[in-house]
């Protein structure tokens, strides 16, 4: 094994000589190396980071702007909707293909209510209707009865009772009624 002196640098008088295989040379290049790989991160580093702040500082004056705010309602509106109108579009799909009462049969149905009367309860067993609605008076509940009737729908329409609502904003109105053989099929 070859014994290496790293002080014959300094002893001789004709100046410095390097040597390229020895190995105090490759641990100096490779610690020049690591050295100067290092002070790059370290730059690169520091610019990230600014250009990071500087971007945080510019998102946080746009969060805090009232454009931006009453944009980001409307979206979230938006994103109400739309995930309301999937909920809606699914339930109908739903409804539709199960077809429980029928839904061009309830369609047709409901198309005789006047519009500021509110259906309660809707129960159809075989041919016999019975309903309950909210109405806000006689003569709606009298416009109830005709539309029924009108529908073509029905071949009986009764009446059963009209009761004032406690808070006597209005009537609740139930209907007994049976429909014509074969169209609750």
């Amino acid at each position: 094994m070859r014994d290496y002196n790293f002080f014959e640098v300094f002893e001789s008088k004709k100046g410095v000589k390097l040597n390229p295989r020895s190995p105090f040379f490759i641990a100096a290049v490779i610690i020049a190396v690591c050295v100067v790989l290092s002070l790059g991160l370290v730059v690169r580093n520091w610019i990230l980071t600014k250009n990071i702040d500087s971007a945080t500082e510019e998102l946080a004056k746009t969060k805090t702007s009232q454009e931006y705010i009453l944009a980001n309602e409307l979206q979230n509106s938006m994103d109400a909707m739309t995930e309301y109108e999937k909920s809606a579009d699914t339930t109908l799909e739903k409804f539709t293909s199960a077809d429980i009462i029928g839904s061009q049969l309830m369609t047709d149905i409901f198309k005789g209510l006047p519009s500021n009367a509110v259906v309660i309860f809707f129960n159809l067993e075989g041919l016999d209707l019975k309903m309950t609605c909210d109405v806000p008076n006689r003569e709606t509940a009298a416009e109830l009865l005709l539309g029924l009737k009108q529908t073509e729908l029905m071949q009986t329409v009764k009446l059963d009772t009209i009761e004032t609502k406690q808070d006597n904003t209005g009537l609740v109105v139930r209907v007994y009624g049976v429909l014509k053989a074969g169209e609750a099929e």
